[in-house]
């Protein structure tokens, strides 16, 4: 081959080989590329319906415990549709268990499994999100007034101009009555809360809460006193109509009062301990000036009720120890009766009786009892101030008169079987241990509700 022949290769070839080699380069380079951009793709996914799952979870949990009024299981299936209306039409793709269902807590778990975008490309078929919420009852407010009735109408009420403040205690009504609680007629109630396992029919401030469950009785298992000799009647009698017990007051001892005590127009300090009243009614009127301090009232049988009356002025303090701790008065209701009928109170002023007030006939001012129920009774302009809890879960608690009535003491607790509020009277409940020096008072609430992790 001379040297002026050449050989010559097509630039073309070159142009075919170069580009395969960048064909190759950029498919290399997309696979990375590709792999980022589907993990970004499933995450955002993820993320998305691991908001959707814990909001769903959080909302179904509140509002299954919220709900005191279900069982276990009637909650658990409440909680169940609470987080399938909450999650919408991803439901049947997703794994939902109950792991925990009681009226204290209620923790729910959830756990799904996406399909990946193109995660399948490099062995990852699903991607799994999983997410739990736990909801538990926390301690509650203390309760100022508590209904024990569990199925009764009007267990609770405010009525005729009357009108209730407690503004840093709750109500809480027992009864499973479509009008278990009632505000009607010109009455006003203003609480920290109101809580009724059955209906209620009125305005409340705030708005009543009817998915309460009942709360039990915080003093069923205390054991009544045992009942001594009846006090001797001709002794404190003597005491009761004495020039002192108008003027510069006179003290009486703890012990069993047979019959009823009443006073009227007097001025006595009660000594510290337990005051039994049996088978007769405590009556405070006339414009009676009373003072007990580390006392307990104890009211034994049907015909034993408390009445505050007609000016009358009565400050009273439970002890802070003792199996009486708190309980300024506390009814027997294991307590069947005597044998013995008094047609009037044992003790006491006669003018008392003079005036017509025979608490065992259908007297005047309505202190007739109310039926097979035993009413005590607060009214006519009385002013009450009891530092502890008055207990008389047999009994209707009924506060009522034109005039107003104040309950002045720091910390104070109602509890009846019933309780009533009407006629005018308006009745003022606080509960402040700190000001008041005493243990904290039970029961509480337990409706309000948080969520833990």
């Amino acid at each position: 081959m001379s040297a002026n022949n050449k050989i010559i290769v097509p630039l073309d070839g070159f142009r075919s080989s170069e580009s395969g080699q960048v064909a190759v380069f950029l498919a290399l380079l997309a696979i990375p590329v590709l792999v980022t951009v589907s993990v970004a793709v499933d995450s955002q996914r993820n993320s998305a319906l691991e908001a959707r799952l814990s909001s769903a979870l959080d909302n179904a949990a509140l509002a299954s415990i919220a709900n005191q009024t279900l069982t276990d299981q009637a909650r658990a299936e409440a909680a169940r549709t609470y987080f399938q209306e909450n999650i919408g039409s991803q439901a049947d793709k997703i794994d939902f268990q109950v792991m925990e269902s009681t009226a204290e807590r209620v923790t729910l778990e959830a756990t799904a499994d996406l399909k990946t975008s193109f995660m399948h490309l490099v062995g990852k078929e699903t991607s799994r999100v999983k997410d739990s919420s736990s909801a538990e009852v926390t301690e509650g407010d203390v309760i100022c007034m508590l209904a024990l009735d569990p199925d009764g109408e009007r267990s609770f009420e405010v009525t005729g101009g009357a009108r209730l403040t407690s503004p840093n205690c709750s109500v809480q009504v027992n009864s499973s009555h479509q009008k278990a609680a009632i505000i009607d007629h010109g009455g006003e109630a203003r609480s920290k809360d109101f809580c009724v396992t059955g209906g209620a029919q009125g305005k409340f401030e705030p708005f009543v809460n009817t998915e309460c469950r009942s709360v039990e009785d915080p003093f069923i298992d205390i054991m009544p006193p045992t009942s001594g000799a009846c006090m001797d009647s001709d002794i404190v009698n003597a005491s009761l109509t004495s020039w002192q017990s108008e003027a510069g007051g006179v003290k009486l001892s703890p012990g069993t009062y047979c019959g009823g005590l009443v006073f009227f127009n007097k001025k006595v300090d009660f000594e510290p301990g337990t005051y039994i009243i049996q088978d007769g009614p405590l009556i405070f009127d006339n414009g009676s000036r009373i003072t007990a301090n580390d006392v307990t009232f104890v009211l034994q049988g049907d015909r034993a009720r408390l009445i505050v009356n007609e000016g009358s002025r009565v400050s009273l303090r439970a002890p802070v120890k003792g199996k009486f701790a708190n309980l300024a008065f506390f009814q027997d209701v294991t307590y069947k009766g005597s044998s013995e009928f008094y047609p009037y109170a044992t003790y006491g002023d006669p003018k008392y009786f003079q005036f017509g007030y025979g608490y065992h006939e259908a007297a005047r001012s309505g202190r007739e009892l109310d039926g097979l129920l035993t009413e005590s009774i607060i009214s006519r302009g009385s002013s009450m101030s009891v530092t502890g809890v008055v207990y008389l879960p047999g009994q209707k608690i009924h506060f009522r008169g034109g005039s107003l009535l104040e309950n002045q003491a720091p910390a104070t607790s109602f509890i009846g079987y019933q309780i009533s509020i009407g006629d005018g009277a308006s009745v003022h409940v606080d509960v402040d241990h700190v000001s008041a020096n005493i243990n904290p008072i039970e029961p509480r609430s337990d409706e309000s509700v948080r969520l833990v992790r």
